[in-house]
């Protein structure tokens, strides 16, 4: 036990007297976390709530296709125009008889139509708040017919009477938190994940390539070291490093970014040990199998970059289609994200996480037996 912890300080003091190791350890990972967490945020500073966007062709000549694309607003959807029909996966057609046939008390057919490269994942989202917008203008429509007999049917009355306070209302919710991650409850765990991944990849790669490279293993194997504890120091040295910065993350999210870390903080930060040790052995794993400080250096800033876009650090994961949803898991950044919303944005508990747990816990085995196996002198 001596002898690793000999050679995992030893690899920490070498890091830490690079003044530049501080920036990527403390100053980066805090810009990033508020610039980006900033973006995500929706204008009254909570994270945003997913709305939908459709192209909306609204050929109507009178007021009832102003009023459907109003209602169709307020049920959480993005109207956009002809010319952005691209960024839409739905459209929706409003004919131009549409107030006509109504106030005709004739049927009235609205196209809801697939927009030509897109694919289905918004596409029962748009069609239920469609839905509930058609189902909400005939309510209003037939209270008009009804209730009020004597009013004229026309567009005042009856934005007046939707307007009106309704005397049943229903309540929606997220569960959990109430929120979907977003802003800095997306951009801190997010960011958290990505930079111990960057920082472990390249401290250890770069520090085992460069010790074969110079011959500092060579030296450290004629003394009464065994492989194991080699192997065994050089992890536990970059382990207690990111234990450090996800210590620091956590604080600053607290402090500073005021992120509600749920009721199991310890969770969150023992699943976070078990990633630090898949990130520390995979960095370790890298240095024993490539030669090269270049070489390495690329490597693991490929590595990092597609795990972190990927497995969910920039955004959340459950934005993207299914198939690319697949491809993030993998990497253990998506287990990681997975476990970290689990625990942060639905306040669950231990067993919400053992599947996500367990899949990091075998990543941390498989690259630790694998360094053992490729770490030459």
């Amino acid at each position: 036990m001596k002898n690793i912890w000999m050679i995992a300080t030893n690899d920490l003091r070498m890091f830490l007297r690079d003044k530049a190791s501080y920036v990527w350890l403390l100053v980066m990972p805090m810009l990033f976390t508020f610039f980006f967490g900033i973006a995500m945020k929706g204008d009254d500073g909570k994270p945003k709530v997913g709305r939908a966007d459709v192209c909306i062709e609204n050929l109507d000549t009178g007021y009832m296709g102003d009023l459907l694309v109003e209602e169709l607003t307020r049920q959480g959807v993005n109207a956009l125009p002809e010319g952005r029909k691209q960024n839409a996966p739905r459209g929706i057609r409003i004919p131009k008889d549409f107030t006509e046939k109504i106030q005709a008390y004739d049927p009235v057919h609205i196209d809801f139509y697939k927009i030509e490269g897109k694919n289905d994942q918004a596409a029962f989202l748009i069609q239920l708040k469609l839905f509930k917008a058609v189902m909400g203008l005939t309510s209003d429509l037939f209270t008009l017919s009804t209730e009020e007999a004597e009013a004229a049917f026309d567009e005042a009355s009856l934005r007046a009477l939707m307007e009106r306070e309704t005397k049943v209302s229903l309540k929606v919710s997220y569960a959990g938190r109430k929120t979907i991650p977003g802003g800095f409850e997306q951009s801190v765990p997010g960011y958290m994940v990505m930079f111990t991944l960057m920082n472990l990849l390249f401290f250890g790669a770069i520090s085992v390539s460069s010790e074969r490279t110079n011959g500092v293993l060579r030296r450290l194997a004629s003394y009464p070291i065994s492989r194991n504890e080699i192997i065994i120091g050089k992890i536990t040295g970059r382990m207690i490093l990111g234990i450090f910065q996800i210590l620091f993350f956590m604080i600053a999210g607290k402090l500073v970014f005021k992120v509600d870390f749920g009721p199991h903080p310890i969770l969150i930060f023992l699943t976070m040990i078990i990633y630090a040790w898949g990130c520390a052995s995979l960095g370790v794993f890298i240095g024993a199998m490539i030669k090269g400080e270049d070489k390495v250096s690329g490597i693991c800033l490929l590595i990092s970059m597609a795990a972190a876009a990927l497995g969910g650090c920039w955004w959340p994961i459950e934005v993207v289609p299914d198939t690319m949803r697949a491809v993030g898991h993998i990497f253990p950044t998506a287990w990681t994200m997975d476990a970290l919303h689990q625990l942060i944005s639905f306040q669950g508990g231990f067993e919400q996480i053992l599947h996500e747990a367990a899949a990091l816990a075998g990543y941390a085995v498989v690259f630790t037996l694998a360094a053992a196996k490729t770490l030459r002198w």
